[in-house]
């Protein structure tokens, strides 16, 4: 049996975590700076990425990898695009060292296929983690 004060803290609770249940949540690398956004979308193909970015009506955010520390990784109630579902290797001119890829590739795998022909790359972030698209 509860009593009144534990029921009233239950509903308490109840009220306060629904809005919170409603949005998603994007934070960076640190885990310091949640961010609630409308929703988290991970397009695989250019398509469904302009069909995305063509029927949202506000904001919209992109990210990566999240490696920025900040806050900067989004914006509140916004559509966050998670680019990391596109990440594959459009082109790959190895006489002319060219390489056309999309925004969510890590440089790691970038390294893992183009070690194979005894390319590398010449200038990149620190850590091979990140993805090519930048850092958020």
């Amino acid at each position: 049996m509860i009593n009144r004060t534990g029921n009233f803290l239950f509903f308490v609770l109840l009220f306060f975590s629904i809005p919170a249940l409603s949005k998603k949540v994007v934070n960076d690398i640190t885990k310091l700076n949640p961010i609630k956004v409308s929703d988290v979308v991970m397009p695989k193909t250019i398509s469904e990425l302009k069909q995305l970015v063509a029927k949202h009506k506000g904001q919209i955010s992109i990210g990566g990898g999240r490696y920025s520390q900040g806050g900067q990784t989004a914006c509140e109630n916004c559509l966050f695009i998670d680019m990391k579902g596109l990440n594959r290797i459009k082109y790959l001119d190895v006489k002319n060292k060219k390489i056309t890829v999309e925004a969510g590739i890590t440089w790691r795998e970038i390294q893992k296929v183009i070690d194979k022909e005894n390319l590398s790359i010449k200038i990149m972030q620190t850590y091979s983690n990140f993805t090519v698209g930048g850092l958020p």
